[in-house]
């Protein structure tokens, strides 16, 4: 069974987005906001919805959606739909750094593994990804990506 090498990938890629992260002093499940944010159409969510997609607490949310605040990566604001509650929105320079942290990810991959692969093989193995996530996530919580 091949699942060794695919938690030594997955291992190997959580350093390197750790990495990436610490570069802009976040971590790297900020990053994992920002990139879900920059997805969504209007770049913003509910804080509760966040939380589910990225199968954390909404407590642990508000810490991390405070952070992004902070440092002006998002914002909070009404939500128009429900006068009690709030979305969080991606600011233009959260949007920026969503942008700059996907392309300095795909560069530290690219140079070792990027030629192993031709475009049609990459595609493939995207694919077989998308279905097995979806296998093992359950109906509607596969992510894409």
């Amino acid at each position: 069974m091949c699942v060794g090498r695919i938690q030594r990938i997955a291992a190997a890629i959580i350093r390197a987005q750790d990495a990436v992260a610490k570069a802009r002093g976040l971590f790297a499940g900020d990053l994992y906001t920002l990139y879900l944010l920059e997805r969504l159409r209007d770049h913003a969510a509910r804080p509760s919805d966040l939380a589910k997609a990225l199968t954390m607490t909404t407590g642990a949310m508000t810490k991390r959606l405070d952070r992004l605040q902070a440092a002006g990566l998002v914002r909070r604001e009404s939500n128009p739909k429900d006068r009690r509650g709030v979305l969080v929105r991606l600011t233009d320079k959260g949007l920026a750094a969503a942008a700059q942290a996907r392309d300095d990810n795909r560069a530290h991959w690219r140079g070792p593994i990027g030629p192993a692969l031709t475009d049609a093989e990459w595609a493939a193995f995207a694919d077989q990804l998308q279905r097995i996530e979806a296998i093992v996530s359950g109906p509607g919580d596969a992510e894409g990506g």
